[in-house]
């Protein structure tokens, strides 16, 4: 018990008599011990260029003869001196109205410009419904200084467009030849719905080879005799190297290789050195993960990546470039690329035949839509923004510095009574109006601000009456919350902030209640009791990357303390949350004018407020982390509260991202919720739920509070809603709310919904899922293992399950089996039966982490430089030891290297991968396995 927990008590009694008419008066925080990181900081850090060059939406940026040329979105190109010089940007080229907003922009100038006064681009254009263009243009000199001439556009070459663009440009140094990637022109979902990136007769998902200095076969083009697929009946001879889902980025290093960034699909973005004639999977694998297995080429067996990142550190991978440049000489030699939804960046050598080095170095608050050579080969990357801004790395002036962080929540200083959550003096609990739905948990909140420091906004106007707003925190702010299941501490978030940028943590709560332990970097799995929330048995601390993915720069990192969502202060109830803040100099009166016109969110739950009102608040608090302008959503909707409906992209246009087999799919579709695909997403359970990040269940009231929102959309017409059936997903949707809000007892709700788990459509599957607990789902009833062990499986069955085309393919993701398969995170499947009796063998599969085979348990190695490598141990000596790495790769690492070695407790076996199969297909596979 805290030693004042009875003047806490004694003072409650007073609490209704003296707080309504209680001041605020600021405490200053003076505990704080939220400094630094809690790992060693990374060897480089971000530091701004071209301050005074102002710059649109940059996608791409290339030198030429002293000038860097920054190529934008709305297709103008502008070009400024790197190294200084009288004027500001000048104009390159501008294409106008034929350019859409696309992103599938490359560039780059013929090896013999001087001579040629050629350049080469890529673009969107809206002709022909959207298509995707190579076009040759000329320049001439005005002033010294190149000037496209937009009338010499030769159109060389068109690929279909429809979602991944590829475009990059890069003549290879040896050959003099141009190569052109392709991405596989369709929205993420379904996956390569063109089934094109393992179909070599078309262009898409490829790195392309021409040569364009000779026109031949009436193409503006010639195809180089040593193209690899070159006179191959029903292939294309452009065709260098093929099986990239969405190639963003790439570039030839000093030896001629080329390394090609890969934005990934489902679990894995990747890095690729690309081979004359090589095959990188797609769409029959992401990396280890398969996808359309039985799609892979008989052309060229597939090639592994050399990097891959899971999406708890990646989500969006932007190729880089080999560094060759003077000033960081530690970096020479590596190849250097980013992520552009996390802003992280790492550095690769590769020896030819393995990777000798591989480590984060920087962590940025940055959106790198691409990186770029200078002339004499520093690095620089652009931070896509409305007005874009270029960024280099620098060393660390902290790198190497011991870390004094605080390992447990009692060390931080955020509470002086951990136990009750009892805040530091200067700590304030607050509330906001509409909380992100996380399966039930509740949470509280807290700021803290150093000293008496606060949050400062200014607004900065130009001459014709705009205006443009920043907002400074001030260093060592604060943000925390605590997460609670049942009204026991699961998770308490830390947002950081260090002068330069946010970072996240999160402290597990141990099972007293007691105090809190920080989290590693990947985040964590933990128990929990069913009751109290929806969310099933276990409950996942999302990865330090992914919480950043929310809290990112668009919407100020800070969405929770926020004029829109700031409902109020514990400490002074009933007092105007605006006049709380500022007069306890927390943040100063104009942080709360932005968007004050548009008033503030409403509790969805509460009795004020419209429908429209509380639909667009609730959007707010779950959905515009990212679904914003700009935010990092692949989707371009944007449903912050302060967008105009009719500027959010959403009524009555097509889905970008897959329609789920909706009839005639839009975005939203006023009057019908059943075609409208931000209705289905909410409803449904998947990979096609959203969010994606912080709930896996349905929010069953925001999902009616949707539903009769869009019904009451004004449309024109009165449109018919369908007969609830299974017939398709749409009049699915219609049965599935009818059956929500039926308001039948548990036990007809699981009736009734049994037809609709049991279609075989996945997309009506979907919809029906909520209506069984998450625990049914790992290990449904049907599986009982006295049941199942008392079947008779049929061997030649359950190998059809465990084949390439069977239900189970994604097993060879990290598994052999009878011969097939080229997986090794698991071990061969081959020898399982005899190593295992039927009831183990059953609880292998189904609780793969109660008992995991020591040389398969995954470790996490934390390094002395601050980073970390996770893998399995090979071997270990007196010096050091081999762990082998996820995507294949051996890395060697030295004692000398070592801060500390952790097992990971988790099997990287999921759970729940027999969920789709049936009591006596279970027994089928059993007797397959324990056959071999």
């Amino acid at each position: 018990m805290c030693k004042n927990l009875f003047h806490e008590l004694s003072a409650l009694l007073l609490f209704p008599l003296f707080l309504v008419s209680a001041e605020p008066v600021r405490a200053p925080w003076a505990t704080s011990h939220v400094q630094g990181t809690p790992d060693a900081p990374l060897p480089y850090v971000a530091e701004p260029v071209f301050r005074d060059v102002e710059l649109g939406q940059i996608v791409e940026m290339v030198p030429l003869d002293g000038r860097m040329y920054a190529y934008a979105k709305d297709g103008k190109i502008l070009s400024f001196p790197e190294k200084g010089g009288s004027g500001g940007p000048v104009l390159f080229g501008d294409l106008g109205l034929d350019v859409t907003q696309g992103h599938g922009f490359g560039m780059a100038f013929h090896p013999r410009w001087r001579e040629t006064q050629q350049v080469f681009l890529t673009y969107m254009t809206k002709i022909h419904g959207g298509e995707n263009r190579l076009s040759r243009f000329r320049f001439r000199l005005e002033s010294g200084l190149p000037v496209m001439v937009r009338e010499s556009e030769e159109v060389l070459l068109v690929w279909a467009s429809g979602g991944h663009y590829g475009g990059c440009l890069r003549f290879g140094p040896q050959d003099g030849m141009l190569y052109l990637s392709t991405g596989d022109g369709t929205p993420p979902n379904p996956p390569d719905s063109l089934n094109t990136g393992q179909d070599n007769s078309d262009l898409h998902s490829c790195v392309l080879r021409i040569d364009i200095d000779k026109a031949e076969n009436g193409l503006p083009y010639g195809i180089p005799a040593s193209n690899p697929f070159l006179g191959i009946q029903n292939v294309r001879p452009e065709i260098w190297a093929f099986g990239f889902r969405q190639p963003w980025k790439m570039s030839f290093g000093t030896t001629g290789r080329l390394w090609v960034g890969e934005v990934g699909w489902e679990l894995w973005e990747m890095i690729h050195i690309a081979e004359r004639g090589g095959n990188y999977g797609w769409s029959a694998m992401e990396a280890s993960n398969p996808i359309k297995p039985s799609l892979a080429s008989p052309l060229v067996p597939i090639s592994p990546p050399v990097a891959a990142h899971p999406h708890t550190e990646a989500a969006s991978i932007t190729g880089g470039f080999e560094y060759f440049g003077g000033r960081l000489p530690g970096l020479q030699g590596a190849y250097v690329y980013g992520d552009y939804e996390t802003g992280i960046l790492w550095a690769l050598r590769h020896d030819g035949q393995k990777v000798t080095f591989h480590e984060r170095i920087a962590d940025t608050p940055h959106k790198i839509s691409t990186f770029a050579l200078g002339n004499e080969g520093e690095l620089y990357y652009v931070h896509y923004d409305l007005r874009s801004t270029i960024f280099r790395l620098v060393p660390n002036p902290k790198s190497g510095q011991p870390s004094g962080f605080p390992h447990k929540l009692s060390g931080t200083g955020l509470f002086q009574c951990i136990s009750n959550e009892d805040p530091s003096p200067g700590v304030y609990e607050y509330g906001i109006h509409e909380p992100m739905w996380e399966d039930g948990a509740t949470a509280k909140r807290y700021i803290a601000l150093p000293g008496e420091t606060g949050i400062h906004t200014e607004y900065h106007y130009r001459e014709d009456g705009s205006y443009r707003v920043t907002t400074a925190w001030p260093e060592g702010a604060v943000l925390a919350r605590t997460v609670h299941i049942a009204e026991k501490p699961v998770e308490t978030q830390v947002l950081h902030f260090d002068g330069n940028a946010w970072a996240a943590y999160s402290y597990k709560w141990d099972k007293e209640g007691m105090d809190a332990e920080l989290v590693g970097p990947e985040g964590d799995t933990l128990d929990v009791p069913e009751e109290g929330w929806q969310g099933g048995r276990s409950y996942r601390i999302a990865s330090r990357a992914e919480c950043l993915r929310c809290h990112n720069m668009w919407n100020q990192f800070t969405p929770g303390f926020d004029p829109l969502q700031l409902a109020g202060f514990a400490q002074y109830p009933r007092q105007p949350a605006r006049e709380v803040a500022t007069s306890l100099g927390l943040a100063n009166a104009l942080f709360f004018h932005k968007d004050e016109d548009k008033g503030q969110l409403v509790d969805s739950r509460g009795r004020k407020g419209s429908l429209e009102t509380k639909a667009r608040s609730w959007l707010h608090a779950n959905c515009s982390h990212c679904h914003r302008r700009h935010g990092g959503g692949t989707a371009p909707l944007e449903l912050d509260y302060n967008r105009n409906l009719s500027e959010s992209a959403t009524l009555w246009v097509a889905p970008t991202r897959g329609g789920f087999g909706l009839e005639s799919p839009r975005t939203i579709l006023p009057g019908q919720p059943w075609r409208s695909v931000l209705n289905y997403r909410v409803s449904a359970i998947g990979n096609g739920h959203m969010p994606p990040i912080g709930s896996r269940e349905v929010d069953a009231h925001g999902a009616k509070l949707l539903w009769d929102w869009v019904s009451k959309i004004p449309a024109g017409t009165k449109a018919v809603e369908p007969d609830g059936s299974l017939d398709n997903p749409s009049a699915a949707m219609v049965l599935a709310r009818q059956l929500a809000e039926s308001g039948l007892e548990e036990e007809g709700v699981a009736k009734r919904a049994r037809p609709g788990l049991d279609s075989r459509n996945h997309n009506i599957r979907a919809l029906f899922e909520r209506f069984r607990k998450p625990s049914a789902r790992p290990i449904p009833a049907k599986l009982d293992p006295n049941h199942i062990l008392a079947l008779n499986g049929n061997a030649a069955e359950g190998a059809k399950l465990l084949s390439a085309d069977g239900k189970l393919a994604s097993c060879f993701a990290c598994h052999k089996a009878g011969g097939q398969g080229t997986g090794s995170l698991g071990p061969d499947l081959s020898g399982v039966g005899k190593r295992l009796g039927r009831l183990q063998l059953f609880e292998s599969l189904t609780r793969p982490s109660a008992n995991i085979v020591p040389e398969y348990r995954m470790w996490n190695v934390v390094l002395k430089s601050g980073g970390s490598v996770s893998g399995f141990v090979v071997s270990q000596d007196g010096g050091g030891l081999s762990l082998r790495l996820p995507t294949g790769q051996t890395r060697q690492i030295q004692d000398s290297e070592v801060r500390a070695r952790n097992p990971i407790p988790v099997s990287l076996m999921p759970e729940g991968l027999l969920d789709s199969l049936s009591g006596q297909e279970v027994a089928d596979l059993m007797a397959y396995l324990a056959g071999l």
